[in-house]
């Protein structure tokens, strides 16, 4: 009986690499993302805390805001470094963009409102303009 070597290690091979890529790829930055959701969520109920503002509509709406910081993350620490033309961007971890899109999804759904809607952004200028 002979042994052969290579049997079947491209094809673990290639699901390692797939793996591997999965993982670093989007699970770490949605992880990422949710830890920078969480940091906001906690700061933001300890100042509702303090103020004794804190209900329960508040409640879901931090726990919705660590899921959409997790999908934020993985989707925008993919995204952005392609197509924003700024070095900086570029230049950061993937995991640094994930931290910061779950940390200001605010910014980020206002980011990409202007970005899809432009009509819109011109809208918001001149409905803030003095008139007179």
């Amino acid at each position: 009986m002979l042994f052969r070597s290579d049997c079947g290690m491209q094809e673990v091979e290639q699901a390692g690499r797939a793996v591997h890529w999965t993982y670093a790829n989007l699970m770490l930055p949605m992880l990422f993302g949710a830890y920078g959701g969480l940091v906001a969520t906690r700061r933001r109920a300890l100042w509702r805390l303090r103020r004794q503002t804190l209900t329960a509509d508040h409640m879901r709406g931090y726990w919705m805001r660590v899921g959409i910081g997790a999908f934020f993350g993985a989707f925008l620490s993919q995204i952005l470094p392609s197509f924003a033309g700024d070095p900086l961007f570029a230049k950061l971890p993937p995991f640094a963009l994930a931290f910061l899109a779950g940390y200001k999804t605010e910014a980020v759904l206002d980011f990409l409102d202007r970005f899809l809607n432009p009509e819109a952004k011109r809208d918001a200028e001149q409905a803030k303009a003095p008139q007179g």
